[in-house]
């Protein structure tokens, strides 16, 4: 059982299209993992998760990725659930 509640998660919607957007944008500038991971402050192996939609983000952690690409968490999930 995860030790964070539901409404901490993603819906299992918006990961989807987190992993599709998140991986767009960060190769549309040309950033490794590693680049986006020392620009938003969230561990590798994070990013690679939500990319390859392994488990459900946190929005914490989603939210840090959005600011550091320069976008809204909205802009990442399609804003809908």
């Amino acid at each position: 059982m995860s030790r964070y509640a539901e409404a901490d998660m993603l819906t299992p919607g918006q990961a989807d299209r987190l992993a599709a957007e998140l991986r767009r944008q960060r190769n549309d500038r040309g950033w490794s993992m590693k680049r986006l991971s020392a620009e938003s402050g969230v561990p590798v192996s994070v990013i690679a998760h939500m990319e390859g939609r392994r488990s459900r983000a946190l929005l914490v952690n989603a939210g840090k990725v959005a600011a550091a690409l320069g976008a809204t968490l909205a802009d990442l999930t399609g804003g809908g659930p």
